[in-house]
């Protein structure tokens, strides 16, 4: 499964989305908590992309229909 990866420009956070899929689908406060975003990349799903869980990322897809993720969260669990 392909995800499109959008960075937040004021915080060290991304969102990823399963690939095309729309903004106007996301909840407003979840737009407003990450404020401007701007496009990473999109790539394949892999078991671990960059820090994060692809396992995590697909269930959240399943679940919501968007992952937000955090490095500091995945950093923070490796102490």
């Amino acid at each position: 499964m392909k995800a499109d990866i959008w960075r937040s420009s004021s915080q060290d956070i991304y969102l990823f989305l399963p690939q095309g899929h729309p903004f106007s689908a996301l909840p407003q406060r979840v737009l407003d908590q990450l404020q401007s975003l701007q496009f990473y990349k999109t790539m394949e799903l892999e078991p671990n992309i960059e820090g994060a869980n692809s396992a995590t990322i697909e269930a959240d897809f399943d679940i919501q229909g968007y992952s937000v993720y955090r490095p500091d969260d995945y950093f923070g669990k490796l102490k």
